[in-house]
């Protein structure tokens, strides 16, 4: 997971100046306005979509190579340890977005408002929350390989674990603060610019 890839405006700045002056106006047009916020959910759903697709991907080739540890015999214990916490952060992240469902088109702007809050609440909730069902899961295989190479080369074993939780520091740091920076970014501005009657 990286949040780098959910940094991007949803719309360019021209757009959302369009928008936020279409709504301010003396008479604004609230089916236009719906009708881009519809979009706006949509763009957010497709963009998690696709980040959920990649992690998926990435998962079910890691979850292979682990079952192929077991079966081949070669480190079958990190294999099978690699395997349980690889399918356990795919079926957390499947789970938290398991009740995401398109919206009615019928919708007014306000229903459309509140779902996508709410689709940033959670993924800030999400984002926020990594280290623990993403990163902390996926460094015990990498302990239990450490574990395996301990009697061979102590040094070679400290500087693996080194290298390997400097990574997922980095990995944490971009999700937490830069991630979830960049999508409080967002939600406040959409917030802003359709406040509550």
């Amino acid at each position: 997971m990286n949040g780098s890839q959910d940094r991007g405006s949803l719309l360019p700045e021209d757009e959302w100046m369009q928008l936020w002056q279409t709504h301010t106006a003396s008479s604004p047009d609230p089916e236009r306005q719906a009708r881009m916020m519809l979009t706006q959910v949509w763009r957010f759903d497709q963009k998690i979509f696709w980040r959920n697709f990649r992690e998926y991907a990435a998962g079910i080739i890691l979850m292979v190579i682990y079952a192929g540890q077991v079966i081949l015999g070669y480190q079958s214990r990190t294999g099978a340890i690699g395997f349980v916490c690889v399918g356990f952060v795919m079926v957390y992240l499947w789970w938290t977005h398991r009740q995401l469902v398109p919206l009615d088109p019928t919708a007014d702007i306000a229903t459309y408002r509140a779902a996508l809050l709410k689709r940033y609440d959670d993924q800030i909730r999400l984002l926020r929350t990594m280290p623990y069902w993403y990163l902390i899961p996926l460094f015990v295989p990498a302990l239990s390989v450490a574990a395996s190479t301990w009697q061979r080369s102590r040094g070679l074993t400290w500087v693996f674990v080194a290298i390997v939780a400097a990574v997922y520091v980095f990995i944490g740091w971009l999700n937490v603060r830069i991630g979830v920076g960049v999508l409080r970014s967002a939600r406040t501005k959409i917030a802003s610019m359709f406040p509550l009657e």
